[in-house]
């Protein structure tokens, strides 16, 4: 369905090709290519038990999140650079309380997330991770990075 709800069709002439997702349309300053990795993430953000929207606006939420996330975990691997566990690691008592925040919620949102998957509930874990990356304590838990 468009983003206003309507029904998608070719003789309407609002279908959305994934090509001009993918590769931007004719006008690439008015349609850019946003990549596959856009369309993918989209594809799993949607919740296909229902109907799924798309649109320029929904596929912009996507790009924000999509940026966010590559640009959080490149932080989050550029600082592991030259990391060695044995002679780096940080105690959990040591550790600031965000961290420790963090380190605590993982098991859960790691098993909800297999949980989903298995369910094929992708949209679930979309969101979890969304969630989280817009959310404190993520915004300052990597330095602001996100």
């Amino acid at each position: 369905m468009s983003a206003q709800g309507a029904k998608m069709s070719k003789s309407l002439g609002n279908v959305v090709d994934p090509r001009s997702i993918v590769d931007g349309g004719p006008d690439k300053k008015a349609d850019p290519p946003l990549g596959a990795d856009v369309l993918r993430l989209w594809v799993a953000s949607v919740d296909y038990s229902g109907d799924v929207l798309m649109g320029p606006t929904i596929l912009g939420q996507v790009t924000d999140v999509y940026r966010k996330l590559r640009l959080t975990l490149r932080f989050l691997l550029g600082n592991l650079a030259g990391f060695e566990p044995g002679a780096h690691a940080v105690p959990l008592a040591a550790l600031p309380a965000v961290d420790r925040l963090t380190l605590a919620q993982l098991p859960a949102l790691l098993d909800d997330a297999a949980a989903a998957y298995d369910a094929f509930q992708f949209s679930r874990v979309y969101q979890a991770r969304a969630r989280r990356l817009w959310h404190p304590p993520a915004s300052f838990s990597a330095g602001g990075a996100c």
